[in-house]
């Protein structure tokens, strides 16, 4: 329910060509990566941080999952939040502040 998805081969899209964002559903006002891999420092650098200068990403690794309740945001299992050129992985269970 995003309002963007990237596809990107740090995202394991292997055909990707560069990095698109797409509009999403928009429900939500926040910009998911699904499928990613957070072994690929380099593609990531490259591919995900300019992105992330203009939006926050959630960057969700496989067998993760994330929800929106109540405004708030709430993550499960491996997930990163991607700003402005930094990267940083989420606790288990990270709720967002008010959106």
């Amino acid at each position: 329910m995003a309002a963007h998805y990237i596809c990107a081969k740090s995202a394991g899209w292997s055909k990707a060509e560069g990095v698109t964002v797409h509009s999403g559903v928009g429900f939500d006002a926040f910009t998911y990566v699904g499928h990613f891999d957070s072994d690929k420092v380099e593609l990531t650098e490259s591919e995900l941080f300019p992105i992330s200068k203009n939006m926050t990403i959630y960057a969700q690794c496989d067998e993760a999952t994330m929800r929106v309740k109540n405004g708030h945001i709430e993550t499960f299992g491996d997930m990163y939040l991607i700003s402005n050129s930094r990267i940083c992985k989420l606790k288990e269970g990270h709720r967002s502040e008010d959106r």
